[in-house]
């Protein structure tokens, strides 16, 4: 994934030379929002609410950014995409991921 969260900048230092922001077309709002995560270097909301793609899902799922593991940027940078196998979003996503769209089905089922 494109997508670094606020909490995990600092492990990029001296490998680039900066972080872009996308979202410019979600409007002023999102990315006074994004900005304000980054600037802080964390952010306490549903995670997708910073995400330019995913965001349009955040009104429907929450995964709630500071309920996310202290390993979670180990897990992810040593994804090797065998999810079906592996297991671990999947059970990350029952425990703390929960649908806000009353017409969609609980996680894991």
């Amino acid at each position: 994934s494109p997508f670094i969260r606020p909490e995990d900048m600092d492990r990029y230092q001296g490998v680039v030379h900066g972080l872009k922001v996308c979202g410019r077309n979600r409007g002023a709002d999102f990315l006074m929002g994004a900005v304000a995560a980054y600037a802080e270097g964390r952010y306490m909301g549903n995670l997708l609410d910073l995400m330019d793609a995913m965001g349009d899902l955040a009104e429907r799922v929450c995964i709630p950014n500071h309920g996310l593991p202290d390993d979670f940027f180990e897990q992810v940078s040593a994804c090797d995409k065998a999810c079906r196998a592996c297991g671990r979003c999947a059970a990350l996503a029952e425990r703390i991921a929960t649908r806000t769209d009353p017409g969609l089905p609980e996680f894991g089922r």
